[in-house]
């Protein structure tokens, strides 16, 4: 299982199956409630997955996929897959490394495109206590497009904390904080600096052992001249540990 994640002891996990259609349509009223004030923000929705564990002693496996939909919720803007492999000396202690492919499409009249990654990341627990634990994840990335020429080279430092609510299995408040720093630039549009914050603010619903879902609201902020405003996204999370 992997370690460095918070684990659910939840025996009682089929009753809260039923909270998470009704905590996801409450995340998109608020988040479709919250742009008419910025023309130039969307209204998004991701979808997604992460399974991770340890498969022989200290060997981890990493699996994430996600869907987008943008535009107002009206337009499959990406798909993504992240797979990876990874060394757990620790339970507060993870490195990993692995290949990404990104799927995008444009909602105007550019072309599809598809982007390649190859990705490193170490898994830091900060803090942990029974009211609050601290992870922090540092990951870099190497990014190429099709038909396309140069190498994005990224950083990205995320900060999460998870807050029980209650008892051991009860649900728990999450907030992250990630900002995205650029380190080149590129012939594709990549310019290098401070790129993009992402700060999310949820709750985990454990619905059995090593099984959970995080539902919540994500504010994608975009830095730059000319860049859109904000986006609002509702973001659901299913959440494999083993």
């Amino acid at each position: 299982m992997s370690k460095v994640h918070e684990r659910s002891n939840d025996q009682r996990g089929p009753p809260l199956w039923n909270l998470i259609p009704i905590g996801f349509a409450a995340t998109c009223v608020i988040v479709l409630g919250a742009t008419p004030a910025l023309a130039q923000s969307d209204v998004q929705a991701w979808g997604g997955f992460l399974a991770s564990g340890t498969v022989r002693g200290e060997l981890g496996v990493w699996a994430e996929g996600q869907i987008r939909v943008t535009n107002d919720i009206g337009h499959l803007g990406q798909r993504n897959l992240r797979l990876g492999l990874g060394w757990e000396p620790s339970p507060d202690l993870s490195i990993y490394g692995g290949y990404a492919v990104f799927r995008n499409t444009p909602v105007d009249d550019r072309a599809s495109s598809t982007e390649h990654r190859t990705w490193q990341q170490l898994l830091v627990t900060l803090h942990s206590s029974p009211k609050l634990r601290l992870i922090g994840r540092t990951r870099t990335e190497q990014r190429w497009r099709e038909n396309a020429s140069g190498t994005s080279w990224r950083a990205r430092q995320m900060l999460r904390g998870v807050m029980p609510l209650g008892k051991p299995g009860a649900p728990s408040a999450i907030v992250t904080s990630e900002v995205f720093f650029e380190l080149a630039d590129t012939r594709w549009g990549v310019r290098s600096g401070l790129d993009q914050v992402r700060t999310f603010a949820g709750v985990g619903i454990p619905l059995k052992p090593g099984l959970s879902t995080e539902i919540g609201y994500l504010n994608q902020t975009l830095i730059g001249r000319d860049r859109p405003g904000p986006n609002h996204i509702a973001q659901i999370t299913l959440v494999a540990r083993f």
